[in-house]
């Protein structure tokens, strides 16, 4: 069967291959070659290849600008022939302001068009389709390329289209409720994270997040009502807000406000450094699975250990750059040092002392990978009186010295 003309009866559905090498050898129409060149851009036919070198299954891509494709991979005993690309569509209609800015974004990412007023005009041909729909089209191309029945479930990366698949900018429209509507579905998602956020799952409502995908509701801020002139601007912004909002919920769940606060520069540093869509795609998801393992984490504290020892081991983390001894720890309890000493060891496992050590030596680790601070600086800020025994306790807890642990770590 010739799956070129089968597709090509789809109206303005697009079916590009390409062999091994990533060459592109065929489409179903001449149109599909100027969009193939999207593909080329930065790392999303890095993405393709990779994963279909690993994976058997279709492979999900939604593009910055928008566009949504989904690779199907023919393999002759296990090494990958073709890639059989279907697309680009859209989930959800967008405005021609939008297609401008993005292609500008583009530009100014090396890639030139020669008639941008065409291109665009050919982007407004593009299907609008529900991710069911391409869905179903793709499973149908894998069955003719391989024979094989797959369902939805079985398409690789498609949970993460709950992210990938969010446009740059929500469609204005002049009828005001239309605005209303998209902040409400804006709130309506932001919470689903947050509820995600506060009970330690990155997947809790993965099922209600696809089908936003699927009707075309998912948005975030800022939207094109904010006039953000850069797209990539505009996508920096939302994982700004994000990142400040997960942050937010994460100490409300128990992470300590440090750790919390520490992952969120961190990931601050990390956007405005983040200049590729995919690569900002990717951080989306990072940001979103970091606070929920936090707050896992910060659960599993919780049930493992009694209230008093948790008090204990939050007031060592939050003055981790104190010298607290155990007598000190004891007025925070009421406890004598001694009882304490042993109620601690029986439920951790180590010392109180022990803990404290560790704690310190993992945030000094931290210093020495993330800022130029000396050794002795490092050992005075952490309340070590003496150098040499801030290097046999580093050395004790990280299995090298602070010098090593810089060099081998830079």
């Amino acid at each position: 069967m010739d799956i070129y003309a089968l597709f090509s009866v789809i109206p303005q559905l697009h079916l590009i291959t390409f062999d091994a090498d990533r060459r592109m050898i065929r489409s179903n129409d001449n149109i599909g070659r100027i969009f193939s060149a999207f593909l080329s851009t930065e790392e999303y036919m890095e993405m393709i290849f990779s994963h279909g070198k690993n994976h058997d299954t279709p492979f999900v891509l939604a593009a910055y600008i928008g566009f949504v494709w989904e690779a199907v991979y023919e393999k002759r005993e296990g090494n990958l022939v073709r890639v059989h690309v279907l697309g680009p569509i859209f989930y959800s209609p967008y405005s021609n302001e939008a297609m401008e800015r993005c292609l500008r974004q583009y530009e100014s990412l090396g890639m030139s068009f020669s008639d941008k007023h065409k291109l665009i005009a050919q982007m407004q041909e593009l299907p609008v389709m529900k991710y069911s729909q391409f869905a179903h089209y793709g499973m149908m191309l894998h069955y003719l390329v391989n024979g094989q029945r797959i369902s939805m479930n079985d398409f690789d990366h498609m949970q993460d289209t709950s992210f990938l698949a969010t446009a740059s900018f929500p469609v204005a429209s002049d009828v005001s409720e239309d605005r209303d509507v998209v902040y409400e579905n804006i709130y309506h998602f932001e919470n689903l994270l947050l509820n995600e956020v506060a009970q330690g799952q990155s997947s809790l409502y993965a099922a209600e997040l696809n089908d936003m995908v699927q009707k075309g509701r998912l948005a975030t801020v800022p939207t094109e009502y904010a006039n953000v002139a850069e797209p990539s601007r505009s996508r920096k912004d939302s994982l700004l807000i994000l990142n400040a909002l997960e942050c937010h919920k994460a100490i409300e769940a128990g992470v300590l406000i440090s750790t919390a606060y520490r992952a969120q520069e961190s990931f601050i540093e990390e956007i405005e450094n983040t200049h590729s869509p995919l690569g900002m795609n990717q951080l989306h998801q990072d940001i979103h699975q970091t606070y929920c393992a936090l707050v896992q984490e910060a659960m599993d504290e919780k049930t493992q250990y009694s209230p008093m020892i948790r008090k204990c081991m939050t007031y060592l983390k939050n003055n981790i750059t104190s010298g607290v001894t155990t007598a000190q720890l004891a007025d925070q309890t009421g406890y004598e040092p001694y009882y304490l000493n042993r109620l601690f060891k029986t439920e951790v496992g180590i010392s109180p002392k022990q803990y404290y050590r560790d704690l310190k030596m993992h945030y000094a680790a931290r210093m020495l990978l993330e800022s130029e601070i000396s050794i002795a600086d490092a050992a005075e800020y952490l309340h070590y009186s003496s150098y040499t025994h801030f290097c046999s306790d580093f050395k004790a807890v990280m299995n090298c010295t602070p010098t090593d642990y810089r060099k081998s770590h830079k």
